[in-house]
């Protein structure tokens, strides 16, 4: 799922400059929608309770959020990370995701920190 909704994103962020490049549509529409999809597939993997952990549809949650990420600060929609950083932060299995994705999502969480001028937190 993580190389689909990569591809997505990337796709959405290629047609969105194609499309502004060429006059129609308003900037950042198709990753808007990129963003929809993606959403829809964060809430299938935070939903999973009836799996165990080993085959937990919640290992996807951090990769997604990610994705997310990369979509809301480019889109300038950084208030709809909020969620997404509670989601993770009450996960009980956030100490244990791929530590490459716990980089990326430490990157954002500590510049969406100092964008709030919340620069303790965004120094952790």
């Amino acid at each position: 799922m993580y190389v689909v909704i990569a591809d997505l994103r990337t796709f959405a962020n290629r047609a969105d400059s194609a499309q502004i490049r060429s006059g129609r549509g308003k900037p950042g529409e198709l990753l808007e929608k990129a963003a929809d999809c993606i959403m829809s597939c964060f809430r299938v993997c935070v939903s999973d309770t009836r799996s165990t952990l080993d085959v937990s549809k919640k290992w996807g949650t951090l990769p997604i959020v990610n994705s997310l990420f990369k979509i809301y600060f480019k889109t300038n929609k950084m208030q709809l990370c909020k969620p997404l950083i509670r989601a993770i932060e009450s996960s009980n299995i956030k100490d244990n995701f791929r530590q490459s994705h716990l980089v990326t999502y430490k990157y954002y969480v500590g510049r969406k920190a100092m964008f709030d001028n919340d620069y303790e937190k965004g120094l952790f």
